[in-house]
């Protein structure tokens, strides 16, 4: 789903302006917008921009940095514009969100942001918010979501033709990597490894034996067993000494904490192409996501030809 609004711990503090010899901080609030009918404050502005001028270390005490402001000022206003004539269709299809949606959403957001709601309250109170300001925001995302879904993401169809046409052009993309199970012998620093090569090659003991009796790597007593490793997390030096070398087989000799070494391949599972149903969600998703773009656009587009809107900034 195209997201508007990514909620997270916002910075929500109106930019002060220093009124000169007055040694106090003064917000100026003014009308900035009127959207059909519904004001736009200066405040309103100033709290929603404030994370990205923070981001992007401009002040407005900072005579040089007026112009990048105003720059970022007018951006934020135009997407403020959109957010309110989304909330205000919202309103005219019943698309509303309640307290409890308003709760689930934000335990959620909790969870993912990995903060306690003291932590939130306090993040909130410090830029000068507090909960009900965040609870508004997350109630008016609920509701632009509820819209978009009712006239944007159900418009939106990508066939069963669609996934296999791009399928058939991206096999690559689903390429399921080549994955190894190996075990691994490790010598004593004054150990002769040929003796123990060659009764391991003739079959006079298993390489889980030589590995119990002879290795002083991790996991001898188990028999050396590393597991099943991608092929592609394999170090190059791993990757030289394995290459061509079958299930069974021993590699050629690697260094392991300045040790000699040898790996033995337990099992080769050969990379295969994902099936087309295993990865379907997935290209739906992908071919979804710049359709519903197109239409969005669209859409936010008529909305703002069809409104009443008065810009004063």
């Amino acid at each position: 789903m195209l997201r508007l609004l990514k909620l997270g711990v916002l910075t929500v503090s109106a930019l002060a302006v220093f009124v000169a010899g007055a040694g106090a901080e003064t917000v100026i609030n003014k009308i900035v917008a009127v959207v059909n009918g519904e004001i736009i404050t200066q405040y309103d502005l100033q709290a929603r921009a404030a994370s990205k001028l923070h981001r992007a270390g401009l002040s407005a005490l900072d005579p040089a940095d007026a112009a990048a402001i105003k720059k970022i000022e007018s951006e934020t206003l135009e997407d403020m514009i959109v957010d309110r004539l989304m909330v205000q269709e919202a309103e005219r299809y019943n698309l509303g969100a309640d307290d409890a949606a308003v709760d689930n959403e934000l335990r959620s957001l909790l969870a993912r942001m990995q903060i306690t709601e003291d932590q939130l309250v306090a993040q909130l109170k410090s830029e000068g918010q507090d909960l009900d300001f965040y609870r508004g925001l997350i109630r008016n995302n609920i509701m632009r979501q509820k819209l978009l879904s009712f006239m944007v993401s159900r418009k939106v169809v990508v066939t069963r033709q669609d996934i296999e046409a791009y399928y058939e052009e991206h096999k690559n993309e689903y390429m399921q990597d080549k994955s190894i199970s190996l075990s691994l012998l490790v010598f004593a620093p004054t150990a002769d490894p040929e003796p123990v090569l060659r009764d391991i090659r003739e079959g006079n003991i298993s390489f889980a034996d030589a590995v119990k009796k002879y290795s002083v790597g991790p996991a001898a007593s188990s028999g050396g067993a590393i597991g099943k490793l991608d092929w592609s997390s394999l170090v190059s030096q791993w990757k030289q000494a394995l290459e061509g070398v079958a299930a069974g087989g021993l590699s050629r000799p690697i260094e392991y904490d300045g040790r000699a070494a040898y790996l033995h391949v337990d099992e080769v599972i050969e990379g295969t192409v994902r099936p087309v149903d295993e990865v379907a969600d997935e290209i739906e998703a992908k071919l979804r996501e710049p359709m519903l773009k197109e239409r969005f656009e669209e859409y936010t587009r008529k909305l703002r030809e069809r409104a009443v809107v008065d810009i004063r900034l």
